[in-house]
């Protein structure tokens, strides 16, 4: 086994060359790991259905837990204020008919709050970003409507309610995108 010295201020530091390198390897197996669970997490997800929200377009919101929801074209991070209620964040889909319908409603904590706040701005108004969304998505509650418990967005619960299917074919169901 060879040995690299470093001299500095009279004192000398003997580290053998085998010991760097099966640091250097444990760290690459472990970044390859972490890589891997990533990739694994991300297929997994995309089989099971990836979230049906729109990404960009209309935005709504609700102030009576789903039973009606309004549109708008700008992001608002919810909770907020909207004429003295307080206004959450609205999935809304189309059934079979093509009538529209509040699936489930969501809110952020401060946390995700501060990471939406974040989102660049055209003309005065907020863009979406897909990746800030998903970063906030960790500190998202979700619940469907008319519930009262709120449950971690990310949760097998949460994943359960924002990944909505078609009753009638079981397909995942269409985002409304307005009239």
């Amino acid at each position: 086994m060879t040995a690299v010295g470093v001299h500095c201020f009279m004192i000398e530091i003997k580290i053998p060359r085998m010991k760097r390198i099966e640091m250097s390897r444990k760290n690459i197996a472990l970044l390859g790991t972490a890589a891997l669970l990533l990739i694994l997490s991300y297929a997994v997800h995309m089989y099971f259905g990836a979230v049906s929200i729109p990404a960009s377009g209309p935005y709504y919101y609700s102030t009576d837990n789903g039973r009606t929801f309004i549109r708008s074209r700008a992001i608002h991070i919810p909770p907020f204020d909207l004429n003295g209620k307080k206004a959450v964040e609205a999935g809304v889909f189309v059934d079979a008919h093509g009538k529209p319908y509040v699936a489930y409603v969501f809110t952020y904590l401060l946390a995700g709050q501060a990471i939406l706040a974040g989102l660049p701005k055209v003309d005065g108004q907020k863009i979406d970003n897909d990746s800030m969304r998903m970063q906030a998505s960790q500190y998202c509650l979700v619940r469907k409507p008319g519930h009262k418990k709120w449950v971690p967005w990310n949760s097998p619960e949460g994943q359960q309610i924002v990944n909505v299917r078609d009753p009638a074919t079981g397909q995942p169901a269409k985002p409304y995108a307005g009239s």
